[in-house]
């Protein structure tokens, strides 16, 4: 296995080199890690993180941002389990691609929208900006928030902070159906 491996890697075929570490048993992982990120094939890469369980994402996530490839990269932050999130904006924020940018804010969950919001800014693509303050701004930046504060409470086990953010929530979507209820009645009543 060990010559083989070494084999597949020096003909530098993603694709094969991906297959060599699904089928065969016992394949060095590792080492075919490298060998897929040396072919800078963001395709493959991305399969290798997204399919073999065992796989080094912090090592593939290098290797998928150094293709800069942006699709791959996108993919790669909304399907990997593990994917180091702030690594990827990075990634992406650096290409200064103003449509890639925005597309990150708006589809990755978790994704640090501060930090995307100043990289379109310098792409000084006004299309762009204007869509992401437009769908992405306040929207996303409570979301993020939210979240943060939840991961905080859980981290620091504080059960008080989580039951009164569930029940401003609960009150919030109380008082939205109610009002939704008294526009859908006003409006029966103008028909009438």
């Amino acid at each position: 296995i060990e010559k083989l491996t070494e084999g597949v890697i020096q003909t530098r075929n993603a694709e094969y080199i991906y297959y060599f570490a699904c089928y065969v048993e016992g394949a060095p992982i590792e080492k075919l890690t490298e060998g897929v990120i040396q072919t800078r094939n963001a395709e493959y890469i991305y399969e290798f993180a997204l399919n073999i369980e065992e796989s080094p994402i912090e090592k593939l996530t290098e290797g998928v941002i150094q293709t800069g490839n942006l699709e791959y990269i996108l993919l790669f932050a909304r399907n990997i389990r593990r994917a180091p999130i702030e690594k990827l904006a990075e990634g992406v924020i650096q290409t200064r691609n103003a449509k890639y940018i925005y597309e990150f804010a708006l589809n990755v969950e978790g994704a640090p929208i501060e930090k995307l919001w100043e990289g379109i800014q310098a792409t000084n693509n006004l299309y762009y900006i204007k869509s992401f303050k437009e769908y992405v701004g306040e929207t996303r930046s409570q979301i993020q928030i939210d979240y943060q504060n939840i991961k905080k409470w859980i981290g620091n086990n504080n059960v008080e902070a989580i039951d009164q953010f569930l029940n401003t929530f609960e009150e919030k979507e109380k008082h939205d159906k109610g009002y939704v209820k008294k526009i859908e009645y006003s409006s029966e009543k103008k028909v009438q």
